[in-house]
């Protein structure tokens, strides 16, 4: 098994989360989200603007990668678009990009 950091694991995790937020939120084109407004935090856009910034890996660290990716997670599965079982799997898999069963 591959050892990948997890920089490198949450930005294939968001890279596998974008499709389906988008496409269950409503926001398929969205390229860019607006970030700026915090009572927006549960909104699809912001959850795609979070996952594109995991996927171009510039959160600088690990932990803070972590963190968004954790806070991403729950968003999701609050919003009833992945269940916890998902993401778990998903996490799983991410240790070595393979398909997620």
């Amino acid at each position: 098994m591959d050892k990948r950091n997890w920089i490198d694991r949450s930005a294939w995790i968001a890279e596998q989360m974008y499709p389906r937020i988008a496409a269950r939120s409503g926001y398929p084109n969205i390229a860019r989200a607006d970030a700026s407004d915090p009572t927006a935090s549960l909104e699809a856009p912001h959850m795609l603007y979070m996952c594109l910034q995991l996927v171009a890996k510039g959160l600088g660290s690990e932990t803070k990668a972590c963190r968004w990716l954790g806070w991403l997670q729950a968003a999701a599965a609050a919003k009833g678009y992945y269940t916890l079982q998902e993401l778990t799997l998903l996490n799983m898999a991410s240790g070595n990009n393979r398909e997620v069963p």
